[in-house]
């Protein structure tokens, strides 16, 4: 656009018209008239350009779309956000990102602006991106509105694809036959479709299988009337944890069965004062009989080898009775914790 000098005010334009026109009224007339002729030009040539001319004053906006609306394990979604006009100051510190992670974003026009979604692991949150207002304008320089985008479905937890495994302890791992134990079965998921015909059982029978929970499982074994050892196990393809996934390996536990017979030396029935002979053909003599039998009527087990003999030698040495050592075992841990039961 021309740019005249004589738009600094129109006085000044008539001052120096008058500095350079002394005494001749005739050409200072003239002068002053192609003065305003000029000016009045330049004043038309200045509103014609600005004539249609619109102020930009209205907020950019933006809608944010994702190419996916669920995500799960290994999977990503393109985000695009579009602009309604070219923008300024734009970047990833605009936004608000949940559920995931946003790669930095690219354009080739700054209208619409790409990126890469990727879900939190582990994860079931529900996603979303949120465009922040006034962190960015327009090129005008009008702040910038907010975007919210549409919630994105997230489930990135590993399938289940294990089978589950157990493993079997037993109370007592030395029986006399007839003797029950408690079995505890521990498994390292929940299963489900468990019964005792799951369990492959060799001189033994399981009953009273159950669980709380679906990982800790308990039952009973009872020897069968057999001697030597003896077996629980846990078949492979019996049974399944939550996930349908059947467990291929095998978990066993062994144990021992041991017969006694009840000799009467002196023929008189007796089973108090008999002898016990054990399979191996040892025998336990009337007194020591009556502390063995003590132990399993009592505990419901055979008594280990350090406990009978500290028992024997007190009995022996006069310090306890058979009716003490009874009132002992009555308030022991072991016996009330059985009594519980």
């Amino acid at each position: 656009m021309t740019n005249y000098d004589y738009m600094s005010g129109y006085g000044s334009g008539i001052l120096n018209l008058l500095d350079n026109f002394d005494g001749d009224i005739e050409a200072y007339t003239k002068a002053v008239d192609e003065y305003n002729t000029t000016f009045i030009k330049g004043l038309n040539e200045l509103n014609t350009s600005y004539v249609g001319t619109t102020i930009d004053s209205s907020r950019p906006s933006a809608t944010i779309v994702l190419n996916k609306s669920s995500l799960s394990v290994s999977e990503t979604a393109q985000v695009t956000i579009k602009f309604n006009e070219k923008v300024s100051y734009f970047s990833n510190n605009d936004l608000t990102i949940t559920g995931g992670t946003l790669s930095a974003l690219a354009s080739s026009d700054n209208i619409t602006w790409t990126g890469m979604f990727t879900p939190t692991a582990n994860s079931t949150t529900t996603g979303k991106i949120t465009l922040n207002a006034n962190g960015y304008t327009d090129i005008a320089g009008n702040l910038g509105s907010s975007a919210i985008s549409s919630n994105i479905t997230i489930n990135t937890i590993p399938a289940d694809t294990l089978s589950p495994t157990a493993t079997i302890t037993l109370s007592d791992t030395s029986l006399i036959a007839g003797q029950k134990a408690q079995v505890n079965i521990v498994f390292n998921e929940a299963v489900t479709d468990l019964t005792v015909n799951d369990f492959i059982l060799n001189n033994a029978i399981l009953s009273n299988l159950s669980s709380n929970d679906g990982i800790n499982w308990t039952a009973d074994v009872t020897a069968d009337n057999k001697t030597g050892s003896a077996e629980i196990k846990l078949g492979s393809g019996l049974y399944s944890d939550l996930a349908g996934n059947t467990n291929t390996s095998l978990s066993s536990k062994s144990f021992s069965i041991e017969q006694v017979n009840i000799l009467d030396p002196n023929n008189d029935g007796s089973l108090w004062d008999s002898v016990i002979q054990k399979l191996d053909g040892s025998t336990v003599d009337a007194s020591a009989s009556q502390l063995y039998r003590s132990y399993y009527g009592a505990m419901g087990r055979l008594p280990d080898q350090a406990g009978f003999n500290w028992w024997l030698n007190e009995i022996k040495e006069g310090r306890y009775t058979l009716q003490s050592m009874a009132d002992g075992f009555i308030y022991s841990a072991e016996f009330l914790s059985l009594a519980d039961t």
